[in-house]
């Protein structure tokens, strides 16, 4: 179904595209970020005027469904920040991504001669939206 999502286990007779072997269910504990206790605040924001209707439309349907759980690690063998505290786990690279963008803005500060603590200091008046495709 268009826009549906599914969890891993629900799919039927499920092989990867790369090697066209079968998947293998492996008990692992993992890491959530809770979505669902932005619901107000992302509900606020899409219906303030910043974006064009049929967006805000779509996002008013997603957000009217109940937002899951955003697993947010992965198990080895993985790339990417390895969880402190938590040997054999990676953040998934969504996650961290935001990071690798601030990270390149210091570089192009530092290239530059701006202050980056002007932009993303703690009294800055910056505001991070991350958004992921589907």
């Amino acid at each position: 179904m268009c826009g549906a999502t599914y969890s891993p286990t629900d799919l039927k007779n499920a092989v990867s595209a790369l090697s066209g072997e079968k998947p293998i269910e492996k008990e692992s504990v993992h890491y959530f970020f809770d979505l669902a206790n932005f619901t107000d605040m992302l509900t606020e924001w899409t219906n303030a005027g910043h974006l064009q209707a049929e967006v805000s439309n779509k996002l008013a349907e997603w957000l009217g469904g109940g937002l899951q759980q955003w697993d947010i690690s992965r198990d080895a063998p993985y790339f990417g920040f390895e969880i402190p505290d938590a040997p054999g786990k990676y953040f998934y690279v969504w996650l961290d991504a935001p990071i690798g963008y601030m990270a390149s803005f210091k570089n192009l500060c530092d290239k530059k001669g701006l202050d980056f603590n002007e932009f993303w200091g703690k009294n800055s008046n910056a505001e991070l939206y991350h958004f992921i495709g589907k």
